[in-house]
């Protein structure tokens, strides 16, 4: 797994492995207690994600909306964030119109869905 291969130090997968024990959602804990510094550099990235205290981020790459490019940049924003000295070479790294034009990690996209899927049956049903 990429995370695992490049993050394995300052990361743990909280998800569970077996694709039929859980959905897209990918939530991840912070041993070193710095989930808090790492959510507000992924915020200011443009990385859709929720956090849950004391140390889980909550990432969902859903297939959908997200391609591999777009979970690879987000290993690439957590490597910048906790990795000292790594400077990423991925040309996207940096360029915030990038990550803000695809949302990714689609978090935010699915409750925008969820919201309008709402809104649309309520007047449905009125």
């Amino acid at each position: 797994m990429l995370l695992e291969d490049h993050l394995s130090q300052y990361i743990n997968i909280f998800t569970p492995r077996n694709p039929a024990d859980r959905g897209c959602q990918l939530s991840l804990t912070f041993p070193a207690g710095n989930m808090m510094e790492v959510f507000s550099k992924l915020c200011e990235a443009g990385v859709i994600c929720d956090e849950r205290k004391p140390d889980v981020i909550r990432v969902a790459p859903t297939p959908l909306y997200n391609s591999y490019a777009d979970v690879w940049e987000l290993v690439e924003q957590l490597k910048t964030i906790l990795i000292p000295g790594y400077t990423s070479r991925s040309p996207a790294i940096g360029v915030t119109t990038w990550t803000k034009r695809h949302k990714f990690m689609g978090l935010g996209v699915g409750v925008a869905v969820i919201a309008a899927a709402a809104m649309i049956i309520g007047k449905v049903r009125r």
